[in-house]
């Protein structure tokens, strides 16, 4: 009987820990390019960049997404991105959520401190938009970050994009000048889902969760990858 002859050595076992050392590395060198000379090699690089890294989710460990994230807040901030706001809000927002939704799970006792650390790192980052200027927390509430929470009142169910929206009105009947050309802009922006509901705060649809789960993230703990990527 004939058998086949294994040609070569074997081919080296990778850990989960290299292929999300891999893919960290491939956003880092976006980043890079998002800063080229060449123009449409920067505009390329720089296109939804935002809604892209989200997408990372279960690709990387928890703190080099925290790190992709921060990092991206910085730059926008910094003017060398010019990034969606709400995008970037609602991103946080979900993510936070997801973290703390794992940190509960079985098993990850032993890490436990890993994930408050990632927790905190991410609250800073929310802070940084929810403490922001008028115009900045107009362009969030007027985004997608909270349309699926809500809470009872007297007068019924009332979002938190409806909560904030009155109180950035509030905000503007007590001071006017708060409404300045880029705060009517950013009402009348294309990337505005929440604009209506500004004048009719009835008003609500639900949308497409920004980001959407991976498998991995549901069966296993991003913070322990001992484990050999191939079988």
């Amino acid at each position: 009987m004939n058998t086949a002859r294994r040609l070569g050595q074997s081919p080296p076992k990778r850990l989960w820990r290299d292929v999300y050392d891999y893919v960290a590395k491939l956003v880092e060198i976006r980043f890079e390019l998002t800063q080229s000379e060449d123009e449409e090699i920067a505009r390329i690089a720089r296109n939804e960049i935002e809604q892209g890294v989200s997408q990372l989710y279960g690709h990387v460990l928890p703190d080099q997404l925290v790190a992709i994230m921060e990092k991206l807040v910085e730059w926008n901030f910094d003017g060398k991105l010019s990034l969606d706001v709400r995008q970037l809000r609602s991103n946080i927002h979900w993510v936070e959520e997801r973290f703390t939704e794992n940190s509960r799970r079985s098993g990850e006792e032993k890490v436990q401190d890993k994930w408050a650390e990632a927790l905190r790192r991410l609250a800073a980052l929310r802070e940084r938009f929810d403490n922001g200027d008028f115009v900045l927390r107009l362009k969030v509430a007027t985004g997608n970050s909270f349309d699926l929470e809500w809470e009872e009142s007297g007068q019924g169910r009332v979002y938190h994009y409806q909560k904030k929206l009155r109180a950035l009105a509030s905000e503007a009947t007590l001071d006017p000048n708060l409404m300045t050309e880029d705060a009517w802009n950013a009402i009348k922006d294309s990337n505005a889902q929440q604009e209506s509901s500004t004048l009719h705060p009835t008003h609500h649809r639900h949308p497409v969760s920004p980001i959407e789960p991976e498998s991995l993230a549901q069966e296993q703990s991003f913070w322990q990858s001992p484990q050999n990527c191939r079988s």
